[in-house]
């Protein structure tokens, strides 16, 4: 036979259940000498949804029998090399049976074996054969199992092969002519009533049905003894049974096979039969229903037909037996309907154990099933849940070909549009192995892994960052390269998705050569590879190099402007892609003008879907920065209709994006004129996002601030950006612009400063930071004629120390702001009381000043002073404001000011504001901002505390202003709210919906505040809020119940009312700030209650918080550490947390994170480790302990202290203990923390020293040549009792040394144990007998135990 055809061959039959990367195709009989070389054997990927069933088989010419005298046909191997050209390959696929398009050219005969190795002893068979074949000049083709198939002995291809036709052997039957060849035991085979029911069948909408007798496609033969009577028992057996009435009869044990294992497998695939048939049927128009009148005659006739259910659940009780057959039979079963019911019966969980089966094949027909039934939605979640996702981590793996391949199609149906899965399957390790696949797995593996990893990354960012991570980019590279069509197709889709808002992902992308492939496909792949690829090039060209790079390769001079005219995706991608390349680019915006993009762009905006318009109006508006290009978009018709049109009726986004386009277009006179002429309103240009268009260096800096992480108890902190004082001075401008237009301008004005609660009660800013309060004027301008700036100018000019000048309208982001400006903008706002407190205040006041909300508000605070009381007004003389009159004000404006504000109480402060006839632009400010206010003090008495609790108390000399001469004006009578009913005030705001107030009761820090808040029953509506339509409502409500859960009853209060749930929600799937703020509240909440640490590992914490910590921001890592540390206090918690994977991450953050990371981390893993053997091993081999020594070593207190406790609880193990005293723990560290630590450092100290003397005698000497018994000696004599306790235990320990027991004696130890074992605690009682008694072993010391009172 010739090589090529063998190769086809074996590639077509071995189809997805190829398990060897090459194979030997014996020819030859076993043992001859004649082979052909290695054919590698790959299966054409299915695709999960539609993928064809199909099979190529080798059939005998027909005319080599028809002129054949031979008696009989030999086997397959030998006829193949002793005739090749006697056999033609061909194609039967699932449609061609269904439609039994093969019946008029080919053949399958049916017939009985005689004997097991030789079904034709006397030829008859192939007699009747040759007889049939002459008879029917209309066949070409003829199959016959003996010499179509390999026969025994295999060769391990061959037997792969083997498998492959049995699986698929059915649609032979199905689609061609059959030929039965009836002796009278036929009817008591199984495989010859199997095939002849088959060919008695015909496919419809409905499945297999029993066909007329006229179109029935078999012709049965009698042979040997057999008569018409054999025939027509044949047929009343099997001509008219259903598929259930067929199962029921091949099931009996009176139906005989050889090989009982092709009983197991056909029955199962034949359960899934009808599946298959129906999926492929559904297009088919008026296929028939025949009568079922006149079946059932003969065995099995009268057998009740088992409903779907029950056929299932047949199916799954084999699968729990573990049959790999019926798991096949599942896996086959691809409707939607069917994947429902597999799983309503209970199919999942077995098919899940399967995956662990000692059966190679087994485990893969496992995975193949779960695959398919992972494409149902909720199938995904009870897959996950039975545990499906390690087991299929580990076949990819280590598993066979085809098992690797199946493992990778089922994660990815798992992760397929599933966000939790997505981080569930990333922390199960599958990164390295899909990466592996990619790199040098089958075809079919690639493409798997491809699509998995683009499933796994899709808007996922943690798991975009550990694909890059896991070197995932140059092989998918390769593939977009090389690979098959759909290996490009998935793998393009992957980079994609790895490029999404990542811009280090979409350097590396670039970097690995991927931008020119991807230009090829736009210009010359299939319609799939087109979209996806202009899609990954639309988000490789966020950032500027990429730009440049694409351009070079050649996408915009056709490619991409082409695609403006393909599908519907691909025109939204393309239009996406030119708008990023020409955001910012020059050269870029002339060379898509040039290539003629504009009129599709314009079309687009005219009538093409939202996302669409969206895109191509961004490209419009970046193309409209260059004055050529306004030309060519006015010429083209953009203006006149499409985008005035878009800005005034597309969405708020679209509206957005054509007001930044016509804005552009505006620059030349006319345009201005056609906009006006077309209808567009003035207004709607103040949609503008001014990011979109260009942010500014500076700007995009300050866009990016992030504020540091806060500790529960910490302070609050701010960077804020300041004009350089000596640019006013030296300025003759009249006035001074807004801040993103002075960003933009004169970036080298600013400077940036991070204001604290602590630096600003201590007012620490005063002397060289003015903040400027003032009044504006017009809502966008606030120094109309410059009188202001004037006045600025001069007091700077007097005032020489002045090195930082805030002004907000300058300094602060102004409308219209990008989003990421309004989250700079709105945490201003929030902590802009600490710039007031703590600087010099200029007050420009004008005779409206003392109206306005704001203006009072900013000059109340600066004629405050913190104290441990709160705030309260500063005498006259410590005040840190001046007041400058400008306009018509006067003097008498100036104390009209003082006499408002300047001895008001907050609360008084409050009960003013509140009135309405203070006004405010932005009513929200004041809502917020009065929230603020009612827990100034709060944020104010524990700084103060902290920082001198003596020198700024009353008793220290801090003025307690009278307010005889107070309030005098508006408000001043009005009653001063309590505090109970400022708190109700708050929790009413809450309920209604409030971030401002839910941040307002965050910042209440003291207990005694966050006992009144839950009195005032604030607990229920912050858990309310953790689910409101607005992100910064859950983030706040989420910091407030952060900060109330650190009391105990308000732990109970807040788990009662239902919090854990939703915390664990926004840990999943909140923003940066709510996953935070949810880890913070969830490690308050479990801290000391055990109740709540099992609560909230069962609402499935855990794995978020293991996944925070390791690819978090610091202030995740650290929260989310902490939260682990409090639940791993209970032992069912530290075995969950150990299998979440949070081992390593913990041991990383140990020696490479924060100090507060490092301190949660440490104290983690000592609660990882107690009292847990096989954690105290698995910490270990991560390598925690080294890191660990050095904490105690040079760590901060809290690190020292934490870092002991977990070297003690490590060195229970006798490994350990030796690890331990390796890494230098006993010869300084731990015996200095004894010595001079602090309690607790020493207490674990002790304690860590008892564990690692328990049963280790070298570590015995070394404690005690470390000069620890001395320090152990002053503990049990004047130590805690936590002390006491292990200092006795690591002295009884060390008293098992020969050489230590006297050095005991030396130290003194003795007499302390002699007192301790007389007076101490039960616990030290034993340890000091256990010590005596070691000791007593020396017979001196017997002496001196005995003078002691022993």
């Amino acid at each position: 036979m010739l090589e090529g055809h063998a190769v086809r061959w074996v590639r077509s039959l071995s189809g997805t259940a190829a398990s060897l990367e090459t194979v030997a195709l014996a020819l030859s009989a076993p043992g001859s000498a004649e082979q052909v070389r290695d054919l590698p054997v790959q299966a054409p990927p299915n695709d999960d949804e539609e993928g064809e069933r199909s099979i190529v088989l080798w059939f005998i010419k027909a005319d080599k029998l028809r002129g054949c005298d031979d008696r009989v046909l030999p086997r397959f191997q030998d006829l193949q090399r002793q005739r090749p050209d006697w056999f033609v390959e061909k194609e039967i696929t699932l449609e061609g049976a269904c439609k039994h398009e093969y019946a008029d050219e080919v053949l399958a005969v049916s017939h009985r074996w005689e004997q097991e190795a030789e079904p034709d002893t006397e030829g008859k068979q192939f007699m009747a054969m040759c007889v049939y074949v002459r008879g029917k000049p209309a066949i070409k083709l003829v199959w016959v199992d003996f010499s179509c198939a390999p026969q025994k002995e295999r060769t391990p291809a061959e037997e792969l092969v083997f498998g492959r036709t049995l699986r698929f052997v059915n649609l032979l039957f199905l689609g061609s002519r059959v030929l039965i060849l009836c002796d009278r035991t036929y009817v008591t085979r199984f495989w010859t009533l199997l095939e002849a029911w088959i060919s008695m069948q015909m496919a419809t909408i409905d499945g297999l049905v029993p066909a007329p007798r006229e179109k029935r496609r078999c012709d049965i033969v009698p042979i040997h003894h057999a008569s018409e009577v054999t025939v027509l028992e044949l047929e009343a057996l099997v001509a008219g049974k259903s598929l259930d009435e067929l199962y029921a009869m091949l099931d009996s044990p009176d139906v005989s096979v050889t090989n009982q294992n092709d009983k197991g497998q056909q029955l199962a695939k034949l359960l899934g039969l009808d599946d298959q048939v129906k999926r492929k049927m559904t297009l088919a128009v008026g296929a028939p229903r025949p009568s079922h009148g006149g079946a059932g005659v003969g065995t099995g006739a009268d057998s009740p037909a088992p409903p779907k259910d029950k056929r299932l659940k047949r199916l799954v009780e084999q699968v729990s037996s573990g049959s790999l057959d019926a798991a096949g039979a599942l896996a086959d079963m691809r409707e939607n309907e069917s994947l429902v019911a597999i799983a309503r019966v209970g199919g999942i969980v077995p098919l899940v154990a399967l995956l662990t089966a000692q059966d190679p094949a087994a485990r893969a027909e496992a995975a193949r099933a779960l695959r398919s039934l992972a494409i149902n939605a909720e199938n995904k979640v009870s897959i996950v849940q039975a545990g499906a996702i390690a087991p299929l981590v580990t076949l990819l793996k280590s598993g066979t070909d085809d098992q690797k391949e199946q493992a990778a199609g089922a994660l990815r149906n798992l992760a397929l549009r599933n966000a939790e899965n997505q981080v569930l399957i990333a922390q199960a390790g599958a990164f390295a192995p899909l990466v592996t696949l990619v790199q040098s797995g089958t075809d079919g593996q690639k493409e798997n892994a491809a699509d998995a990893l683009r499933c796994l990354a899709f808007k996922n960012a943690e798991n975009q960052v550990l694909f890059a991570q896991a070197g995932a980019i140059v092989p998918l590279v390769t593939l977009v390269k090389s690979g098959t069509d759909s290996q490009k197709e998935y793998a393009a889709d992957a980079l994609r998705c790895l490029a999404y808002n990542n811009e280090e992902n979409q350097f590396l992308i670039a970097q690995a050569g991927a931008i020119a492939p991807l230009v090829t496909l736009v210009q010359s792949g299939t319609d799939r590879q087109k979209d996806i690829a202009a899609g990954a090039l639309f988000f490789l060209a966020d950032i500027a190099e990429n730009k440049v790079l694409i351009a070079q390769a050649g996408a915009i001079t056709a490619p991409l402007v082409t695609l403006l005219s393909g599908t519907g995706g691909q025109k939204e991608k393309a239009a996406g892609a030119l708008k990023n390349l020409a955001y910012n680019n020059a050269k870029n915006q002339v060379l898509i003008a040039q290539a003629g993009a504009i009129a599709p762009l314009v079309t687009l905006v005219q009538s093409g879907t939202d996302g669409q318009k969206e895109n191509a109006a961004g490209a419009l508006r970046n193309l409209a920065d260059i004055a050529e290009n306004q030309v060519l978009i006015a010429q083209a018709g953009a203006i006149t209709a499409p985008l005035v049109t878009l800005e005034q009726s597309g969405t708020a986004r679209e509206k957005e994006i054509a007001a930044g386009a016509l804005r552009n277009l505006a620059d030349i006179a006319e345009n201005q004129v056609l906009i006006a002429q077309a209808g567009a309103i003035s207004e709607a240009l103040a949609l503008l996002d001014p990011g979109d268009v260009g942010v500014p260096r500076v700007c995009q800096q300050i866009s990016d601030l992030r504020p540091p992480p806060n500790d529960d108890e910490g302070e609050e902190r701010i960077v804020l950006w300041f004009i350089k004082a000596d640019k006013i001075r030296d300025c003759d401008d009249q006035k001074l612009p807004r801040f993103q237009d002075l960003q933009r301008e004169r970036p080298d004005w600013f400077e940036e400063k991070e204001i604290t609660s602590e630096g600003a009660c201590a007012h620490e800013y005063a002397d060289e930071v003015l903040a400027v309060s003032h009044r504006w004027e017009q809502p966008d301008e606030p120094d109309t004629q410059g009188k202001q700036f004037a006045a600025m100018r001069a007091y700077v000019g007097g005032k020489p120390a002045i090195k930082h000048v805030w002004v907000d309208f300058s300094c602060a982001p102004q409308k219209e702001r990008t989003p990421a400006e309004e989250r700079v903008f709105e945490r201003t706002l929030r902590f802009f009381s600490l710039l007031f407190l703590g600087s010099r205040v200029l007050i420009l006041c004008d005779r409206t000043y003392t109206t306005r909300f704001w203006t009072l508000l900013e000059a109340w605070i600066s004629m405050q002073m913190a104290t441990i009381d709160g705030l309260v007004p500063a005498p006259r003389e410590k005040r840190r404001c001046d007041i400058v009159p400008i306009h018509l004000a006067s003097e008498v404006t100036v104390s009209e000011l003082e006499t408002l504000v300047a001895g008001k109480s907050l609360d008084q402060l409050y009960a003013m504001l509140e009135s309405p006839d203070i006004q405010v632009t932005n009513q929200k400010d004041k809502g917020q901002q009065l929230a603020k206010l009612l827990t100034l003090d709060d944020q104010v008495r524990p700084v103060v505390r902290k920082m001198a609790p003596l020198t700024l108390t009353l008793a220290g000399g801090a003025p307690r202003p009278s307010h005889g001469g107070a309030g005098v004006g508006m408000g001043a009578d009005s009653p001063a709210p309590s505090k109970d009913e400022r708190l109700q005030r708050l929790v009413e705001q809450v309920r209604n919906g409030s971030a401002d107030a839910a941040g307002a009761l965050a910042d209440m820090r003291e207990n005694e505040s966050r006992v009144a808040i839950a009195r005032a029953r604030g607990i229920v509506p912050l858990v309310a809020l953790l689910t409101a339509q607005d992100p910064a409502a859950r983030a706040e409500a989420a910091r407030a119940l952060r900060s109330l859960a650190i009391n105990a009853e308000n732990k109970v209060s807040i788990e009662q009312a239902g919090a854990i749930a939703p915390l664990v929600t926004l840990l999943k799937s909140g923003t940066d700030d709510q996953k935070e703020q949810a880890a913070g509240a969830l490690r308050n909440l479990a801290v000391k209650n055990a109740e709540n640490q099992e609560k909230i590992a069962q609402a499935g914490a855990i794995a978020p918080l293991v996944t925070l910590v390791q690819s978090g921001t610091d202030g995740q890592k650290e929260n989310a550490a902490g939260a682990l540390r409090n639940l791993a206090f209970i032992p069912k918690n530290q075995v969950l947390i150990e299998q979440a994977g949070a081992i390593v991450p913990l041991v990383t953050l140990v020696k490479s994170g924060t100090d507060s990371q490092k301190e949660y981390a440490a104290g983690t893993l000592r609660s990882l480790a107690a009292k847990n053997a096989e954690n105290q091993e698995k910490i270990a081999q991560a390598g925690a302990i080294a890191p660990l020594v050095t904490l105690v070593q040079s760590g901060t207190d809290r690190q020292k202290e934490n870092a002991a406790g977990a070297l003690r609880n490590l060195a229970e193990i006798a490994e350990n203990k030796v690890l331990i005293a390796q890494a230098g723990a006993i010869t300084a560290p731990l015996v200095t923390l004894l010595k001079s630590g602090t309690g607790g450092q020493k207490e674990k100290a002790a304690a860590a020293l008892k564990n690692l003397a328990y049963n280790n005698a070298k570590n015995q000497v070394l404690i005690a040549q470390a000069g620890a018994i001395a320090p152990l000696v002053t503990l049990v004599q004047s130590g805690t009792d936590g002390q006491k306790d292990y200092a006795a235990g690591a002295l009884q320990n060390l008293a098992l040394h020969a050489e230590n027991q006297v050095l005991f004696a030396q130290a003194g130890a003795i007499a302390p144990l002699v007192k301790m074992e007389q007076s101490g605690t039960d616990r030290q009682k034993d340890y000091a007998a256990g010590a005596l008694q070691n000791l007593a072993l020396h017979a001196e010391n017997q002496v001196l135990i005995e003078q002691a009172g022993g």
